[in-house]
């Protein structure tokens, strides 16, 4: 037993946790400062999503970039599409993996963004958005040589969040039709 609880209040775990509940604060302090502006109230379920991106940001965070290690060399590939040519022509098949890796990783973004910011329910925004992050943790990954650097991983994510933006104005659609 006393495994278990050490083993759930690691260090690295409990930062986690405090960034999170951190930055959660602060965004609820956001949303009760504009609810007081605009004299209405937010819904509810915002703070839920809110939440959900804060830990989606994290965990993307962690993956990308926190859990690396610092590698000894620079590595960057500019040529766009690279990754996709080689899937085609056969080899690397595992890059089918990273490529669909990558779309997938910013599904909750293109998702979750529009559930959280009014301004970000246009698809311009969203989409740039990712296109920022994504271009910052691929220069961030280049920076601390952890990792490759490419112009398709930030097609692909872009692209990501384009479906899952798509997939929320769907959903939304289809929830405003039943209502």
């Amino acid at each position: 037993m006393e495994n278990i609880i050490k083993a759930y209040m690691d260090l690295d775990y409990m930062r986690v946790l405090i960034l999170v509940a951190g930055i959660y604060l602060c965004y609820i302090g956001m949303l009760k400062y504009h609810e007081k502006k605009q004299g209405k109230v937010m819904p509810r379920v915002r703070y839920g999503f809110g939440l959900l991106f804060i830990i989606y940001i994290v965990f993307l965070l962690e993956l990308t970039l926190l859990k690396r290690e610092i590698g000894s060399e620079y590595r960057i590939e500019l040529e766009v599409f690279w990754s996709y040519k080689k899937v085609i022509s056969g080899h690397e098949i595992e890059l089918k993996t990273q490529i669909l890796g990558n779309m997938i990783a910013f599904l909750p973004w293109g998702i979750l963004l529009p559930l959280v910011s009014e301004k970000a329910r246009s698809f311009q925004v969203t989409i740039f958005g990712a296109f920022l992050l994504s271009t910052a943790i691929e220069l961030m990954q280049l920076i601390f040589k952890c990792g490759l650097c490419e112009i398709d991983d930030i097609l692909n994510n872009t692209l990501g969040a384009c479906i899952g933006y798509g997939i929320i104005m769907i959903i939304g659609r289809i929830w405003k039709k039943k209502t």
